[in-house]
């Protein structure tokens, strides 16, 4: 066996490249270049069909989200027209509502926090950020007020790490980019730049959003798309990396994850008996989270008794979380356990949902 030490290996005709194996490794197919999760839009726990958002904090594909205060809707739709150099199947749709809108307009808006340790490395380095855009027409119009031109940029924390993303403009902006109401795209239409991130940044974020309110005579007259969202160190803008499905979804369980048990006995979560109409259960989550959740007190579902049949629950509570974990009680309609006994948690007839958030 021979050991080959050297600084670069080229081809023939030159350059850094070669092929080894009949494979050719270059920077455009090299993994782990893109610090945004879920920006193919592929995963979608909380369902992908229109969610109107009547205030902030509300979360549409995994790892996306409103940051505003205003109503607006999300949905994911299929790209029946890639052109070329689009490789992907969906994107993300940002849609008006009604005129009914919160605080006097919707705002349409799409937003990705990183977590710092996803790009804490990127501090004093150069990133390019692309993506793809098209909106419903080159004028987007309202029956009151505005809605202004349109803007994407990535924000920047210095002062602060992993805040939450709700209500957070960052310490400043790079990476911004313009479009001015009335010369809107409306065929796809590829945008890259390339920006230094300052010294000591924590967290980067990226925001899509038109620079002020609107209100629109009917729900989803106006939109716009985006597609392939990417943030990558270096300044080129290389093709969109898409990561293997099941690997994505892993990730994006760090911030969420959900189960359901709908009907027909489903069994969702096993538990221990405590008392005769007390039952607690473990949750073990499918991925270590980033932090402890917030785990929602689950509806009912129905408690499953081995051998002898289902109980309905009365109450449901969380008693504690872990960023692996969660303790889940539910009072029993009557009794039926001995202490230490047993039993499932899911649905007989009924349905069963929990959910545990861990999202900037």
């Amino acid at each position: 066996m021979s050991i080959l030490a050297t600084n670069a290996i080229t081809d023939a005709s030159g350059g850094n490249t070669t092929t080894i194996n009949g494979y050719t490794p270059t920077v455009s197919n090299m993994a782990g270049r893109n610090r945004i999760i879920n920006g193919n839009f592929e995963i979608w726990q909380r369902g992908n069909t229109s969610r109107t958002f009547a205030v902030s904090g509300n979360y549409s594909s995994d790892r996306w989200c409103r940051s505003g205060y205003q109503d607006a809707a999300h949905e994911r739709v299929a790209i029946s027209s890639p052109v070329a150099g689009m490789t992907s199947r969906y994107a993300l749709r940002s849609s008006t509502v009604t005129t009914a809108e919160a605080a006097g307009g919707s705002r349409m808006d799409v937003s990705q926090k990183i977590e710092s340790v996803n790009c804490y490395d990127l501090a004093g380095q150069y990133v390019t950020f692309s993506f793809w855009i098209r909106f419903s027409s080159a004028t987007i119009s309202s029956s009151t007020t505005a809605f202004g031109n349109f803007q994407s940029r990535i924000q920047y924390n210095t002062s602060t790490t992993d805040l939450g993303v709700f209500g957070d403009l960052g310490d400043g902006t790079i990476c911004s980019t313009s479009f001015a109401n009335g010369s809107l795209p409306t065929t796809w239409t590829k945008v890259f730049k390339t920006a230094l991130v300052p010294a000591g940044t924590k967290n980067l974020s990226v925001r899509f959003q038109s620079d002020n309110l609107g209100n629109t005579a009917s729900a989803g007259s106006e939109w716009f798309e985006i597609a392939e969202v990417q943030i990558e160190a270096g300044s080129v803008a290389t093709p969109f990396e898409n990561v293997d499905y099941g690997e994505m979804l892993r990730r994006c369980q760090r911030y969420y994850y959900r189960i359901d048990s709908i009907g027909g006995n489903k069994r969702a979560i096993i538990g221990i008996a405590y008392s005769s109409t007390e039952l607690e259960c473990l949750w073990t989550f499918q991925q270590t989270m980033r932090s402890s959740p917030t785990v929602t007190a689950p509806s009912l579902g129905d408690v499953l008794k081995e051998g002898v049949g289902w109980y309905v629950p009365t109450s449901a509570s969380v008693m504690s979380t872990t960023p692996t974990f969660a303790n889940i009680g539910a009072i029993l309609s009557s009794s039926g356990f001995s202490q230490g006994q047993a039993g499932w948690w899911g649905s007989n007839s009924g349905s069963l949902t929990l959910t545990a958030s861990a999202e900037l």
